[in-house]
Formats: C-alpha cells, sequence, structure tokens
C-alpha cells in the first residue's frame, strides 16, 4: 500500500496495487497478497458466519484503493490490509493473485545457480548412500552455498533442507561439534519443522527435534526491514511477516532468509544474520520490473472513473487483462487521523457499479481507532448492496408472499380478471381491467313473450 504522490491500490487476496495518481505513471505499484496466517479476530464487532457458497458462483474480485496524499499513507496501508483480508475470508469472492501478473521470474544466473545446487544435493545424496561420508560433505557444502549465491530462486524450504543434509554427513563423518553446529542453525531457520523426517538422516533427527524446543531460551535479536520504494512484502524464513518498513522483528539470532516483493518490481532477497541482542537493518532495493509501466499507467487512469456510475474505460481494460469479474474502488482522503473511506462495486458485466458506501473513520491508535473493524464492516456493506442490486428478490427476507387471486366472491369483476386464460397477453389483460362491471341479464323469458328478440340488447355490448 505504498504511492509516490498519491497513488492506485490494488488488493485484494487481496493483492493491494498502488498506482501514482495523475498524468505520468511513476512505474510504482504493489499487490499485497492476504498474509499467510488466520486472520485476527475483530475487536469490536462479531463476524458474520460464513454460508458455503457454491463454487461457481463466486466471482473473480481485485480491489483498487487510491490514497489522496502522503498524509493518509499509513491510514491506507492499514485500509488496504483489512480490504485483502476480508475479501480472502468472503464468501461469493475469489480474489484474483495478481503475484504472477505482475511480478517477473527471478534473474536466469539465480534460476541456473539454484539448479547447480540441486544437482550438487542429488550428488551428495547416493554418497551419502554410499557412505562416502566425507565427499558428500563436501558436496553438500557446495550444495549450500549455491543456494546462499541465489536467494531468489530458492523454493522454501530447500535451503534449510541442504543445511540438515549437511548437519547429518558432519556426523557421520565423525566432525559431531560442526554437525550439531548447523542443526541449531537449522531450527533457527526452519522453527515449525518444514524439514521433516523424510527429508533428512535419522542420525539428527532427535537433535533437530532438541534443538527447535529449546528456541525459546535462545539468545534473540531484531531487524529492521526497509525497502526502496517502500510497501514490499516481507518475508522471512519463508513465513509472510508484514509489510515494509517493517521494525524490530523479533527473531532467534543467527542466520535467515530474507525476501521481498512488490508487483511491478523484481524481488529481492538476502541471507542475513541477526545478532543477539541487538537491532540490525535489513535495507533492500527493487527494481521496476519490465512491462510494468503498462499495467501501471492503466492503473493511474482509474484514478479518474471513482465517482462514476458506470465503470470507465480503463477499468474494463483492467478487469479484460485480470479476468476480473467485480471491481472494487476505493478512495481515502483526510488527515493521519482522522480519514474518509469510499468504496464502489462495479459489475464488470454489465460496467454497473452496484454498491457505494462511505465511513469516516479514526486512525489515531487511541480506542476510538478502529480502521481495520470499521473498513471490514464497510466492505461487507458494499458487497450486500452488490448482491441485493443484482438479485433485488433474493434478499427479502421479510418479504410478504405475493397475494393470492381474489375469491370469486369478492367482486364479480375479478372474476373476469381471474378466469383469462394462462396465455391472455398484457394487452387483452389491461382491456379487461378497463371494461366496466358486466351488466345484470334481463329476464329472457318475458322478451321471447313480446316476439322482440332486440328488446333484452342494451347497445353497450361492444364496448
Amino acid at each position: 500500500m505504498r504511492f509516490a504522490a498519491a497513488a492506485l491500490a490494488s488488493l485484494v487476496a487481496l493483492p493491494v496495487v498502488h498506482a501514482q495518481e495523475g498524468g505520468e505513471s511513476s512505474g510504482e505499484m504493489e499487490v499485497a497478497e492476504p498474509p499467510e496466517h488466520h486472520p485476527v479476530p475483530m475487536r469490536d464487532v462479531a463476524a458474520p458466519a460464513r454460508t458455503p457458497v457454491d463454487e461457481s458462483a463466486r466471482k473473480k474480485i481485485q480491489a483498487f484503493l487510491v490514497p489522496a496524499d502522503e498524509a493518509v499513507r499509513q491510514a491506507t496501508a492499514r485500509v488496504a490490509a483489512a480490504l485483502e483480508e476480508e475479501l480472502a475470508s468472503s464468501p461469493g469472492c475469489d480474489v484474483v493473485d495478481l503475484s504472477h501478473a505482475l511480478s517477473p521470474p527471478p534473474p536466469a544466473a539465480d534460476v541456473a545457480k539454484a539448479s547447480e545446487a540441486r544437482k550438487l544435493l542429488a550428488d551428495a545424496n547416493l554418497l551419502l548412500v554410499s557412505h562416502a561420508f566425507g565427499d558428500a560433505v563436501t558436496k553438500y557444502k557446495a550444495a549450500v552455498k549455491a543456494f546462499e549465491d541465489a536467494p531468489l530462486a530458492v523454493e522454501w524450504p530447500e535451503y534449510p533442507e541442504a543445511m540438515a543434509r549437511l548437519a547429518a554427513a558432519e556426523v557421520l563423518a565423525g566432525d559431531d561439534d560442526a554437525g550439531h553446529a548447523l542443526v541449531k542453525e537449522v531450527a533457527v531457520l526452519d522453527p515449525k519443522g518444514n524439514v521433516g523426517p523424510a527429508s533428512i538422516d535419522k542420525a539428527i533427527a532427535p537433535l533437530l527435534e532438541d534443538a527447535r524446543s529449546s528456541l525459546g531460551d535462545a539468545p534473540s535479536g531484531t531487524a529492521t526491514v526497509t525497502t526502496t520504494p517502500p510497501g514490499a512484502r516481507v518475508f522471512v524464513d519463508g513465513a509472510y511477516r508484514g509489510t515494509a518498513p517493517l521494525s524490530s522483528e523479533k527473531m532467534p539470532a543467527g542466520r535467515h532468509l530474507f525476501r521481498v516483493e512488490r508487483a511491478g518490481y523484481a524481488p529481492a532477497a538476502v541471507i542475513f544474520d541477526v545478532v543477539a541482542s541487538d537491532d540490525r537493518g535489513v535495507k533492500l532495493t527493487l527494481k521496476p520490473a519490465p512491462g510494468a509501466a503498462e499495467l501501471n499507467a492503466l492503473l493511474s487512469s482509474m484514478v479518474r472513473e471513482i465517482g462514476e456510475r458506470n465503470l470507465g474505460k480503463s477499468g474494463r481494460a483492467l478487469a479484460g487483462k485480470l479476468g476480473l469479474e467485480r471491481e472494487l474502488i476505493g478512495s481515502v482522503t483526510g488527515t493521519a487521523q482522522k480519514v474518509k473511506v469510499e468504496l464502489a462495486l462495479f459489475d464488470v458485466a454489465t460496467a454497473q457499479r452496484i454498491g457505494r458506501k462511505t465511513s469516516a473513520l479514526t486512525a489515531d491508535g487511541t480506542d476510538d481507532d478502529r480502521v481495520e473493524d470499521a473498513t471490514k464492516e464497510l466492505l461487507r456493506s458494499v458487497l450486500a448492496e452488490g448482491e441485493r442490486t443484482l438479485h433485488p428478490q433474493a434478499d427479502m427476507p421479510g418479504a410478504e408472499p405475493a397475494a393470492a387471486p381474489a375469491a370469486a366472491s369478492e367482486h364479480p369483476h375479478a372474476r373476469a380478471v381471474a378466469a383469462r386464460p394462462e396465455d391472455t397477453t398484457d394487452r387483452d389483460r389491461d382491456r379487461v381491467a378497463d371494461d366496466p362491471p358486466p351488466k345484470k341479464e334481463k329476464d329472457k323469458s318475458k322478451d321471447k313473450e313480446t316476439g322482440d328478440p332486440l328488446k333484452h340488447l342494451d347497445g353497450t355490448e361492444d364496448w
């Protein structure tokens, strides 16, 4: 949710994309995908029960948030994160992942280096099972070094797994000290046990389990992560930690793999040593991705379309490019402490705005600060309004059932309308409704007695 001047943010995940407002594009853009952890419970508002939804009824959606200026940057980031989280858990919403559409693949050199590391691992595994422990140590060390030289192409948990295999080879080769030290490093890198018994030698499995269980008592330090431009997603050892700038993240002392991602930019990564009882700074610079300027320009032009009743040309083009069925466009205005959030929901198929809500929020960090909760409430309200707009009859739980046809005894004219055949046209029904009530029939028996066949007619029969 970062921007230079005013920017356009796209969620949802709710990834969130920002682009500079105005004529020229700055090339800045961001996707912040939903965090890889359970949503934090809302503080004051109980979330409504989620009802199962037919997968075919889920609509592909993304959200685009327009911050007004630098003063609301932090509030915009909080609003965007709340929108991402709520969209990701909303039934009927299939949040389109923009990470592949907006981020380039790793550099070719890193990909080649990672491939080399995997080959070295395979060779070392064969040496290990052949009991050539010394040669296996050499190969494993080369594999670990190759992964360290290509952090962008490492697929988690390849790096700690290579270190675990090296630890086992060291122990089997007779160097217990080196092996035990490596086991502790693996525990620091992979405290949750992604590297399991199936991928490590039984010689170190108990050692690794003990090292993980004792991490709570191990020395720890902190890291402050900043990125240029700001707003990148931060991953530490494969786990999402938040959005840069990220201050004083506590973690066990030792080596850690830091990776940052931002849509429209090539990701950056580094293996960094966190020092016990110290706060270290991790600074990473992201380079614009080829082709990002075109998409960013498209996002920038959507700023002018936020208040329209119909989805504009840029919004439709973006929907086609990303395969969206719904677009949520919003704005954040105000000051650092008081902001107004406006959300507008558009149906791509009809290009119509189907929902729009506004809310004034306090963002000053006091007890009145409910930015996240209020944003989620606002989003739920807009989504519900959109469903009511598209399906008005489906959202009327208190509506009375349609009135039954009038009983035959209520009115003779009502009987005439009810008795019309089912295929009666609207024109026929209108004519029947305009007809006067039928006249009472005269006693035709008396007319027959006079011999006058027309005496019982009054001249209005063809009306």
